[in-house]
């Protein structure tokens, strides 16, 4: 009986697999979906490669890369975080001692003295560690 059962099993999931493919080419909304890809390629990527062209040419290097510290320093105490609910307590002291030095040593977060001190940055997520659980 119970090799019975595993052989209609076996043939009901292989119809589900063959089925697959059929079903995912049934898209309702393809006509949205393509009209919408449209607008996206000729309108949001050129006002975003506008933009992108206006900040390169008006802000110096030295303030974007200051910038762009300071907004990834604010993402460590989430490094941090993730790292303790991962269980990674070594990463989450890195990156506690990272912010904490970039804060006060890097006015505020827009210098990088941890990374000149050696102390790399290993990033994690919220979304990591609630795949770990």
């Amino acid at each position: 009986m119970l090799r019975y059962r595993n052989h209609v099993l076996s043939v009901f999931l292989a119809g589900l697999l063959w089925a697959a493919p059929a079903l995912a080419d049934d898209n309702m909304l393809e006509w949205f979906n393509k009209g919408m890809h449209d607008f996206n390629q000729k309108y949001i990527t050129s006002s975003d490669d506008g933009a992108n062209q206006f900040f390169t040419n008006t802000i110096p290097e030295g303030l974007r890369r200051g910038l762009a510290n300071f907004f990834a320093n604010l993402g460590e105490p989430v490094v941090a975080v993730s790292s303790l609910a991962q269980g990674d307590i070594g990463n989450a002291r890195i990156a506690t001692r990272r912010f904490l030095l970039n804060l006060v040593y890097g006015y505020g977060g827009v210098l990088d003295p941890a990374s000149q001190a050696g102390i790399k940055p290993e990033p994690r997520d919220m979304g990591q560690a609630i795949c770990s659980i």
